[in-house]
């Protein structure tokens, strides 16, 4: 038994939870959580406030308008009218006592975003800095990875670096040039120098506005609701939040590089990179090969959609002119390989088309173009395009050293054949066992060619099947 939970607005077909909603051969059941009505909002109020429905039902009402019968909302907005005081007990009756009119004609935020800043905005100001950095994080964010951040104070003006909450020396992040044109993230930063990132977690973990997912080894968080991360994103100017994406970015590969797991975090920090603007021109290349690894990393993983806009971003930060020049030759390569692959499974056999042929164009061997034109091939075979799958096919091959006659005959079938036989002579199966791994790059191409053309002839050209195991015995 599975059962999920979502939004349908943020569920993309062909996500996987978008793939079991499809499913048809097994019973998948539905159920539809609508917004409360105004009997279950007088029982969650009466529940709450342990008073009868009939004493409760005016404020009911009020809950209701002003949160549509959202749960989560109506928790948070009777929280909110009781620290603003609209909401009272009296001990001396023992009931809870509210101003309906007061209600009524004091603004209270009706909207879960603006009730959520009202409520971030009354926390301490170390508390607003660590949230507003944790929004900038993502959804997700270890203790770890604020303490990174909070690490890289600047260093004071005696040249004496900041220390953190534990006592350390802050990371040597600072003494990078970081730090050029971030305004009001230096200030933020600077702000934080030696809080107390744990407890401060702890207090806003207490606060409800976070919730601990990891185990305790980890101290990995998230917010507790989408709307409370863009609240505490929004403290943040529109204008600010590129620069401190990118300084968060520059940020976190400088804490990589200095412990070696660039690998590990490569999804966090490009992330952040691409979401900031105004790099410095020395940085462009060397951000242009993180997307590069990023994509390439994204299609291990079958993230396709994912993988193409990593690799669309690094192929941008690269111009023109040095498209394949030889300092780039190899990032320019794989890019477009890369893009060629993701367009094929995406379906689009044009853009795949677009990639191969600038591929050809500046390629300098023709193993360079083979990873592009079996995309290419893959492509067509989706068209069932089978004659100019195997006519290219061949004629790459040729390319590679492997020829074949354009038809083939009994006559010709039985002379390699024969020819096949010859290679194989005194070699036992024992013998067949040790040979080495194929090294040759250009015969293991011609081999995951030949076995992919194997499938197509089988469709549209069987006097070639005999030729291709021939020569595939061959070449092995």
């Amino acid at each position: 038994l599975i059962v999920g939970s979502y939004r349908e607005d943020e569920v993309l077909p062909d996500s996987y939870l978008g793939k079991i909603r499809m499913i048809t051969e097994t019973d998948v059941f539905k159920i539809r959580v609508l917004p409360l009505d105004i009997g279950a909002v007088e029982k969650m109020v009466s529940y709450g406030l342990r008073m009868s429905r009939r004493l409760i039902q005016p404020l009911a009402d009020v809950v209701l308008q002003k949160t549509d019968g959202n749960t989560f909302f109506i928790v948070e907005l009777l929280v909110s009218i009781y620290n603003e005081g609209l909401l009272q007990y009296d001990s001396k009756r023992q009931l809870w006592k509210w101003d309906l009119d007061e209600l009524h004609t004091r603004k209270i935020q009706d909207d879960l975003v603006d009730l959520f800043m009202a409520k971030i905005n009354h926390l301490d100001a170390d508390d607003r800095a660590i949230l507003t950095l944790a929004a900038c994080i993502g959804s997700n964010f270890s203790e770890s990875t604020l303490r990174t951040l909070c690490d890289a104070a600047m260093p004071n003006s005696d040249g004496i670096t900041a220390c953190n909450s534990t006592g350390r020396p802050a990371s040597s992040i600072t003494e990078v040039d970081c730090y050029k044109d971030q305004g009001k993230f230096k200030m933020l930063l600077n702000s934080l120098t030696g809080v107390n990132v744990k407890e401060i977690i702890m207090k806003l973990d207490r606060e409800g506005l976070i919730i601990r997912t990891g185990l305790k080894s980890q101290s990995r968080y998230k917010f507790s609701h989408d709307k409370i991360q863009e609240a505490a994103y929004r403290l943040t100017p529109e204008i600010d939040r590129p620069m401190m994406h990118l300084q968060i970015g520059r940020i976190f590969l400088e804490d990589a590089k200095s412990h070696s797991n660039v690998d590990e975090n490569l999804f966090a920090i490009v992330d952040q990179l691409n979401h900031g603007k105004n790099y410095e021109e020395k940085e462009r290349i060397s951000f242009a090969r993180l997307n590069l690894a990023a994509g390439e990393r994204s299609i291990q993983s079958s993230a396709f959609i994912p993988a193409l806009s990593y690799l669309k971003v690094g192929l941008s930060m690269l111009k023109r002119n040095e498209l394949f020049s030889s300092e780039l030759y190899d990032t320019s390569l794989r890019l477009f390989s890369s893009i060629a692959e993701t367009e094929l499974v995406n379906g689009n056999t044009g853009e795949v088309e677009a990639a191969a042929a600038i591929i050809s164009k500046h390629a300098l061997r023709v193993i360079d173009t083979f990873p592009s034109q079996l995309s290419l091939l893959k492509a067509y075979s989706a068209h069932a395009n089978y004659d100019k799958v195997i006519s290219i096919g061949f004629d790459l091959l040729a390319k590679l050293g492997v020829r074949f006659p354009k038809s083939a005959g009994i006559p010709t079938i039985v002379r390699d054949l024969i020819k096949t036989k010859m290679s194989l002579r005194g070699k036992t199966d024992e013998k067949l066992k040790q040979l080495p791994n194929m090294e040759n790059e250009s015969k293991v191409a011609a081999m995951r060619m030949l076995s992919f053309l194997y499938g197509k002839c089988y469709i549209a050209r069987q006097d070639m099947m005999p030729l291709i195991t021939f020569r595939m015995i061959r070449l092995s």
